[in-house]
């Protein structure tokens, strides 16, 4: 009797055929639990490199569809929280109409202690967390990695706020923040800003100035939408706001609404 035939699949494996890296990569490690991905970055720097880049982060999110649910990172409300430092942080998944209990994500020690954060900034699974004495960290949920950015520029003032988004133009997640480098008792002051980009390449994971704003920003936490943050300040020394197109770098006229001025920034460099 003649043997069933076989099939594609199982002839090419037979015949010492392989899955290209393509197919592999776009079509099949995508749709792995994030736990596997975190064991198969040993395999190779290929498997690594492919794992922890952008393009693959955002299509294995696209597989996941996880159900909605919110990230929660509890934190004490200090007086003087530049005086205290927290042994660590937790991250917690709460699924409001779904379950009572938040589930624990992810637990992060810190032998020295962490200085406490403002407050922590979502993007894709990425958490920015700026400390109130300028230390900023981004946390991977998916690989619980815990990083630490490089020092900005000096700012005298006591308080700041940073921004945190994805650029579609470069497809890099992209860190802003704004600072003053003097302040005067009369009212003026010189405001600095600069961006960092995370990920691969020569200008990553380095702070670069921008065109400096116009005046102060408002120590409030900015509006992050898909290539653009919005800044605002309380009082304009110019009766104008500010668009800050970083491959541009061109200004836009925008007038004051209640005395709040949007400080659009593009991202795109």
């Amino acid at each position: 009797m003649a043997p069933p035939p076989r099939s594609a699949s199982a002839a090419a494996a037979a015949g010492g055929g392989f899955i290209p890296d393509d197919i592999l990569f776009s079509e099949i490690l995508v749709r792995l639990p994030a736990k596997c991905l975190v064991r198969f970055q040993s395999v190779c720097k290929l498997w690594r490199a492919t794992i922890i880049s952008t393009s693959f982060a955002r299509r294995h999110l696209e597989h996941s569809r996880p159900r909605p649910s919110m990230v929660v990172m509890p934190r004490m409300f200090l007086s003087n929280p530049k005086k205290f430092k927290l042994q660590g942080v937790t991250f917690y998944r709460f699924q409001p109409g779904q379950s009572k209990v938040a589930e624990l994500i992810l637990e992060k020690r810190f032998p020295r202690g962490i200085p406490m954060f403002s407050m922590p900034l979502h993007c894709d699974g990425l958490i920015l967390i700026p400390c109130v004495s300028g230390e900023i960290f981004v946390c991977n949920l998916t690989t619980s990695e815990f990083v630490e950015l490089p020092r900005g520029s000096h700012s005298v003032a006591l308080e700041h706020r940073v921004a945190f988004g994805f650029d579609p133009w470069s497809g890099k997640y992209k860190v802003a923040r704004h600072f003053l480098r003097s302040s005067h008792s009369g009212g003026e002051s010189r405001a600095g800003h600069e961006i960092l980009t995370l990920g691969d390449g020569e200008d990553c994971w380095k702070w670069k100035a921008t065109i400096d704003p116009p005046y102060p920003i408002n120590a409030r936490t900015p509006i992050c939408l898909p290539g653009f943050f919005y800044w605002s300040a309380l009082h304009s020394t110019t009766g104008h706001g500010l668009s800050k197109g970083l491959s541009e770098q061109q200004r836009h006229a925008m007038p004051a609404w209640w005395q709040v001025v949007l400080c659009p920034l593009r991202l795109a460099m």
